[in-house]
């Protein structure tokens, strides 16, 4: 037997691991492109498959047992299973599958049970091998990024693509670039892209476009260790097939909402936080307001504190609320981060209020509380307080800090890098607190350290390098004057070591990020002599931020800039933007933008992320408004935002057919709850009170599939939690637009149109953009009536099981709401209407009241266009012209309608005038002044894209962004009409 295992026996448990493992790591140094690298640059021989089959068959129970649990052989196993898994799943697998084949290789059925649970997952020993092995031998992973199905992944990473995908999915996935997860990973994520993978999508995109010959790819796909040689001519084939869609125009990448609100921590609705002592440790209690129960509009609402829910209250028959379980309205927590954020939801996305707590300072060397009544203790300014022996004191000290005399602190507790002592009333007044030999506490007297410094002190330089915010770590890089010497120094009240001295300088091994407190540099402790002048100095040093930095649990973590943002999660977390310096002189400003729509001016301190909006753009920094300069890179905070909002994910077990929809907050659920559940057959479900199980804490839900209807035929897609009709939170897998795409040519486009919108999938997603966006210009009327007005038209049909939950209120779209008014401008942009959709779209409005009551005839028209003109523009534009086309003999007739019509519409001066489309945009309504020439050059791209020619780059992106304002809107559309009277008034002459 040839191949890399060649001359090894694979029947030889113990040897054959350790062998094995060394060969393949052996033959990736010879084959990998980078410091990553996949099991499909092996570029294994049939031989090494036949060898690893074998292998698998002969394993014994003991042997996996043994293997899995010490830990310098699980790697090794790991790395073999691993290698084994992929090659497997590359050839007989489907995209979404994995575990099903790897359970089927041959594993002795006791052998199975070791690696694999009775739901058929992998087992926490396995999973943590193949960590392991990841980890150990440098294969592409993403183990260590949570809540992203991240063993499927990982194993995945290893081939890229399986054959079944790239046979039947290819010639899409290149037409519409809408590559799978893992060819994204593989091709955009800085730690696991694949120079050789991009090549290869390169070619076949050239290829498809016709940019590259048959014979010059066959050679390239023969050379990539992507592709195995026997699946070429499938995959050219496939390549050479292309969806019957539109190609979806390309755009930049699409961002995301942010506005960092300071008015936000304006109204506090809970309390300052006190000092307990609790069963020996440190906790702090904090009261809630009565201006609470004012937020809540529903029958409840919860507390959460770091995101652990601490309180659920419930509304009684008088109106107010009362916390169920308990009395009171303190919430209790311990005292493990400097800042905790405080959170009040009723279990939908957007909370009802935000606070952030400071509770201590991680830098501070020493702190104080003194104690009051009931045991509560309040901070107090250790400079300024005069401490009184005969009362009760808690303090915060490192915990390294010695205590003088001994044995006098009544209780101490220790956290982390500091320690908490309690000195009861009565303690000595000779009390002193040390550290490295200096005061931090004497008598009743603060230390003070000599008001003069030496000339070598201000010498000192300090500095930080290698910051590192995805890892966690920096170092310090100390420079010292001549005759001077290092004694120590400290960081977030640890002792850290340095390096041998060079070139005059000194630098520290790598310092654990403690982003307990968020100020941009971090309070550094240094112990110095020169000569016999012993010193202590502080020194503040600068940490470069970088990106999007959310408070998680308390911890300021970096948002990595290839990941989702959830707006159900993040709206409850304060955060920080950091702003880069300007790429010019000039006193330009930088913006939060998602899409064209700013959301936001990030300030220098912490706030919350405001006005996020979940359709699936990327959340980015832009550099001014308008016409940014060639060259401008936007600086990308998230790929793309979406909004789960109560639900954190869903897991489909297919042994027990159970499904359990995991929440953010735990949910009792009440007979006016309910789950509604979209497969991938395009099936509709509801799911009431009575068929979910929850938990005991309420913080899942579970349910069965065949008892509600829901066979095995197909996969959920999406499941949606509802409360009154009112969607609370969403799940969705990546190919959610399947179920979309059935039933809307299955006759159901309305409806189906308005649940897309209810769920609120990432429309604006651009791997899913194009897909929605042709199904809109196949079926636009049903769109435009879905999306821009709802009528409930199902009293003329049978009801369904899903009428109960879908409530009609909840189905109508949002008004005067810019963030879905950009989905429908983003959507319809391609939609041309025809004169018969224009006239049926108009009478589906009659139903709307409208203001120009004396125009009997075109009344439907009128109120149209009242409800278009801030969302939609263009489209109001394009459907008065083919309105028009079908009514070339009332040519006269539109001429006084268009006038009476852009009169109406066109926006108001603040003394309720009209205002003529060619003067300045009052900046008091809209938060900007628009000189002449540049609205002037607004109106004629907006009239030039209407008649569907193409408009300067910089001009339609100024477009599409002043669009965000509604009275610029109104005025575009105006302007539309305006200029199609010239129109009617040419067929009148010709008439």
């Amino acid at each position: 037997m040839g191949g890399i295992f060649g001359g090894l026996d694979p029947t030889r448990q113990g040897e054959s691991i350790v062998k094995g493992s060394a060969r393949i790591e052996q033959a990736a140094t010879g084959n990998r492109e980078s410091d990553r690298w996949s099991i499909a640059e092996l570029t294994l021989a049939p031989d090494d498959l036949v060898w690893l089959h074998q292998w698998a068959h002969s394993l014994l129970p003991d042997q996996a047992e043994l293997n899995l649990q010490y830990s310098s052989r699980s790697p090794k196993f790991g790395l073999l299973f691993l290698t084994l898994a992929a090659e497997v799943c590359r050839r007989e697998t489907e995209e979404s599958e994995a575990w099903p084949i790897i359970r089927s290789i041959g594993w002795k059925p006791e052998v199975k049970s070791v690696l694999f649970s009775k739901q058929g997952a992998a087992k926490p020993l396995l999973c943590h091998a193949i960590e392991a092995a990841c980890l150990q031998y440098g294969l592409r992973n993403i183990v260590r990024q949570l809540g992203k199905m991240h063993w499927f992944t990982s194993i995945k990473l290893q081939f890229g693509l399986t054959r079944t995908g790239l046979k039947e999915q290819l010639g899409k996935w290149l037409y519409l670039d809408t590559l799978p997860t893992v060819a994204q990973l593989l091709l955009e994520d800085e730690e696991n892209r694949s120079e050789s993978f991009a090549g290869l999508i390169e070619s076949l995109e050239a290829y498809q476009d016709g940019f590259k010959h048959e014979e010059e790819l066959r050679k390239i796909l023969l050379a990539s260790p992507w592709i195995l040689d026997d699946w070429v001519d499938d995959v050219l084939s496939a390549a050479r097939r292309k969806p019957a869609v539109a190609r979806p125009e390309w755009r930049p990448p699409e961002p995301p909402a942010l506005a960092i609100d300071d008015a936000a921590q304006s109204v506090a609705y809970v309390g300052e936080a006190s000092l307990v002592w609790n069963a020996g440790k440190v906790e702090f209690v904090a009261p809630l307001r009565q201006e609470l129960d004012q937020l809540c509009s529903c029958d409840r609402f919860f507390v959460s504190v770091a995101d652990e829910t601490k309180a659920l209250f419930i509304q009684q028959l008088d109106g107010g609320f009362a916390r169920a379980g308990g009395s009171g309205r303190d919430v209790q927590f311990a005292a493990v981060t400097p800042n905790v954020c405080v959170a009040v939801t009723d279990g939908s996305s957007e909370p009802l209020a935000v606070q952030l707590l400071s509770l201590f300072d991680p830098d501070a060397e020493l702190e104080a509380w003194v104690e009051g009544r009931h045991g509560r203790s309040e901070p107090v300014d250790c400079e300024t307080h005069s401490f009184v022996p005969s009362r009760s004191y808690t303090f915060r000290v490192p915990i390294d800090a010695v205590i003088e005399p001994q044995d006098t602190a009544s209780c101490e507790w220790s956290s982390g890098s500091h320690k908490w002592i309690r000195m009861a009333g009565g303690w000595s007044p000779d009390l002193r607190i040390l550290l490295d030999n200096n005061e931090l506490f004497a008598g009743c007297e603060r230390y003070q350290e000599p008001s003069e410094s030496p000339r070598w002190i201000a010498s000192i330089a300090v500095r930080s390098i290698d910051v590192d915010w995805d890892r966690g770590s920096f170092r310090l890089r100390i420079s010292l004057p001549s005759g001077a010497r290092l004694l120590g120094a400290r960081v977030f009240g640890k002792a850290i070591s340095f390096k041998d001295r060079t070139n005059s300088a000194l630098q520290s091994a790598p310092i654990p990020l403690e982003l307990n407190d968020l100020k941009g540099w971090v309070d550094v402790r240094i112990a110095a002599v020169c000569g016999e002048d012993h010193r202590v100095i502080r020194r503040n040093v600068d940490l470069p931020l970088d990106g999007l930095m959310l408070n998680c649990r308390g911890v300021w973590q970096r948002h990595s800039p290839i990941d989702d943002l959830n707006v159900g999660e993040i709206r409850r977390l304060p955060c920080f933007v950091h702003v880069p310096d300007p790429s010019d002189s000039s006193d330009r400003q930088w913006i939060a933008i998602q899409g064209y729509r700013e959301v936001g001016i990030p300030r220098k301190r912490p706030g919350q992320l405001r006005d996020l909006a979940g359709w699936g753009q990327a959340l980015e920094l832009a550099e001014g408004r308008f016409n940014r300069p060639a060259g401008d890179q936007r600086q990308k905070l998230a790929s793309r935002v979406i909004d789960r909002g109560c639900v954190l994910d869903c897991l489909q077990i297919a042994a027990s057919a159970d499904v359990i929809v995991r929440l953010q907050d735990p949910i009792e659920p009440s007979h006016e709850h309910g789950i509604v559940v979209w497969t991938s057959e395009g099936h509709l479900v509801a799911i009431g009170r009575e068929a979910i199980t929850p938990t005991e804490n309420g913080g899942s839900w579970r349910f069965d599939r065949p008892s509600n209807g829901l066979d095995y035929s197909g996969s959920i897609v999406a499941v949606a939690v509802a409360y009154r009709g009112k969607r609370l939170g969403a799940w969705w897998t990546d190919d959610w637009c399947r179920c979309v795409r059935h039933e809307i040519r299955n006759g159901h486009a309305k409806e189906t149109a308005a649940l897309v919108r209810w769920f609120q999938f990432p429309l604006l997603d651009r791997r899913t953009a194009g897909t929605i966006r042709a199904l809109v210009e196949e079926d636009g009327l049903a769109f435009a009536e879905a999306w821009l007005v709802w009528r409930d038209d199902r009293t003329n049909r049978q009801p369904t099981s899903t009428d109960r939950i879908l409530a009609t209120e909840h189905l109508r779209p949002p008004t005067a709401d810019p963030a879905w008014y950009e989905v429908v401008r983003e959507m319809f942009t391609n939609w041309r209407p025809q004169p018969d959709e224009a006239e049926q779209l108009a009478g589906a409005f009659e139903e709307i009241a409208s203001n120009l009551n004396e125009l009997v005839d075109p009344l439907p028209l009128a109120s149209l266009l009242e409800q278009v003109a801030e969302a939609a523009p263009l489209l109001a534009g394009r459907l008065v012209q083919q309105w028009l086309s079908g009514r070339s003999e009332c040519a006269g007739q539109a001429k006084a309608l268009l006038h009476a019509l852009a009169e109406q519409i066109r926006p108001r001066r603040n003394d309720g005038s009209s205002r003529n489309e060619s003067e300045e945009i009052d900046p008091r309504v809209d938060g900007l002044r628009l000189s002449k020439p540049f609205l002037e050059q607004i109106l004629e791209t907006a009239r030039s894209q209407c008649n569907g020619n193409s408009a300067d780059a910089y001009a339609a992106e100024n477009l599409q962004t002043l669009l965000q304002h509604p009275n610029v809107s109104r005025l575009v559309t105006a302007h539309l009409l305006e200029c199609l009277v010239l129109t009617a008034k040419a067929n009148h002459v010709t008439t």
